[in-house]
C-alpha cells in the first residue's frame, strides 16, 4: 500500500462551508457514512469473541512519522479521563467506547465512586434515546432501508455488489436485507465483523456501564443531543448521493478483527487520535474513483459535521445542567484536539487536569 502524506492542517480544523446546496448535501452524505469507518469504528471495541493483532507498528514509516507530528501540536491528544475546574464546580469528562469490553471491568473502582457526590451524567444518548431511535428505524424503514425502486443489486456494477455481499457475509448480515438497505446504515452494519456481533453483551459499553452506576447512584442521566435528529440528517440524504458514495467507501470497507485489534490497543493506550489519523491516511491512499484531494475535503467535512459541530452544540447543554458535580461520558474521539470538548473546555474558563486510570489487562 502506498501512502500519501496529508496536507490537511492538524487536528482537522472546520473548513469554509460549501457554496452550494447540492454540494453541501453531497459533502454531508458522505461524512457520515465514510464516520463508520472512523467514527463509528470508535464506537466499535475488540469484543472477547475477536482475535487479531495490533497493526499500528507495521505501517509505513513516513505514514508514521506523519501521524506523530500532527500528534504532537494537537491539544489534549492522549488520555481518557479528565477533570475540568472551574471555580466550586468539577466536570469529570471520560472518553468511551460504545461497546462491550471486558476490560473496563478494571476502571469500576476509579468511577464508581464519582457517583457518590454527583449531580447527573451526561452521555450522548440515554436508555430512552436509544429505545426511540430503535423504535423510529422499526416504525418507519424509510429512515434506513430503500422502500421505493431498485435495491442496490442494481444500482451497483456487478463487481460492486458482489464486494458489498462478500462484506456482508463476513458481517453475518445476509446479503438480501444488505441489498434493501441505504448506503449510511449498511455501512454502519458493516463497521463490526460477526466476531464481535457474536458477544451477547455486546451493547455494555463503558456508556452503559456509567450509567448503570449512576442508576445505582440515584443519579439523574441526561443527553447531550437529540439522538433521532443524528438520524434524519443521514437518512435524509437523497439515495443517488449516498450510492455515489459508498462506490468509494468499498475502497476502505473491510471487516478485519485487525482493525478492531488496533483501534482496541489504541483506545487502551489512551491514544485514539493517533488511530483516527492513521485510518484517515489509510483512507486517502487507498485506491478508490474519489480523488485523495475530494476525499481530504470529505474528511474535513466529516469532522465538522461529526465531532466538531456536535462538541461545540454540547457545551451550551453542559454549561446549562445545574450542580457543581457533572460527570460526562462521551465517544472517545470527541475528546482531543482543537476544537475538541476538552479545547473548548478550556475556552469556556476550566482547568483541564488529566486523571490516571488503572492497567485494563485482558483477563
Amino acid at each position: 500500500m502506498s501512502y500519501r502524506p496529508s496536507s490537511r492542517p492538524s487536528c482537522h480544523q472546520p473548513q469554509p462551508r460549501r457554496q452550494t446546496r447540492r454540494r453541501t448535501r453531497r459533502r454531508t452524505q458522505w461524512a457520515f457514512w465514510t464516520g463508520a469507518a472512523f467514527a463509528g469504528a470508535l464506537a466499535s471495541p475488540l469484543a472477547a469473541a475477536c482475535t487479531g493483532t495490533d497493526t499500528r507498528s507495521t505501517l509505513p514509516p513516513a505514514l508514521l512519522a506523519d501521524v506523530a507530528a500532527q500528534v504532537a501540536v494537537a491539544p489534549y491528544a492522549e488520555g481518557l479521563y479528565w477533570t475540568a475546574t472551574r471555580d466550586d464546580r468539577v466536570l469529570h469528562v471520560i472518553g468511551t467506547l460504545h461497546l462491550n469490553d471486558p476490560r473496563f471491568a478494571a476502571w469500576r473502582e476509579t468511577f464508581a465512586p464519582l457517583f457518590d457526590s454527583a449531580d447527573a451524567l451526561l452521555v450522548e444518548a440515554t436508555d430512552a434515546d436509544q429505545a426511540k431511535v430503535q423504535k423510529a428505524l422499526t416504525e418507519d424503514l424509510t429512515h434506513a432501508f430503500i422502500t421505493e425502486g431498485p435495491s442496490l443489486i442494481d444500482r451497483l456494477s456487478p463487481q460492486e455488489w458482489d464486494h458489498v455481499a462478500a462484506l456482508a457475509r463476513d458481517a453475518g448480515l445476509p446479503p438480501a436485507m444488505a441489498a434493501k438497505m441505504q448506503p449510511w446504515f449498511l455501512s454502519l452494519s458493516l463497521a463490526l465483523p460477526l466476531c464481535a456481533k457474536q458477544d451477547p453483551d455486546i451493547a455494555n459499553g463503558l456508556d452503559k456501564r456509567l450509567m448503570t452506576m449512576a442508576k445505582d447512584a440515584d443519579v439523574p442521566i441526561a443527553a447531550l443531543e437529540d439522538a433521532l435528529s443524528v438520524i434524519g440528517l443521514m437518512s435524509d440524504t437523497p439515495l443517488d448521493e449516498q450510492v455515489e458514495g459508498l462506490r468509494s467507501y468499498l475502497a476502505m470497507t473491510q471487516t478485519d478483527p485487525n482493525q478492531l485489534a488496533s483501534l482496541s490497543a489504541a483506545y487502551f493506550d489512551e491514544r485514539v487520535l493517533e488511530f483516527t489519523l492513521i485510518e484517515e491516511a489509510r483512507f486517502l491512499a487507498a485506491e478508490a474513483p474519489v480523488s485523495p484531494e475530494r476525499r481530504q475535503a470529505d474528511l474535513d467535512e466529516l469532522m465538522d459535521k461529526m465531532l466538531l459541530g456536535r462538541n461545540a452544540a454540547w457545551i451550551p447543554v453542559i454549561e446549562a445542567t445545574e450542580g457543581d458535580q457533572i460527570v460526562i461520558g462521551v465517544g472517545a474521539m470527541h475528546l482531543p484536539g482543537k476544537g475538541g470538548v476538552l479545547d473548548l473546555l478550556t475556552k469556556a474558563g476550566y482547568q483541564l487536569a488529566r486523571q490516571p486510570l488503572p492497567p485494563a489487562d485482558l483477563p
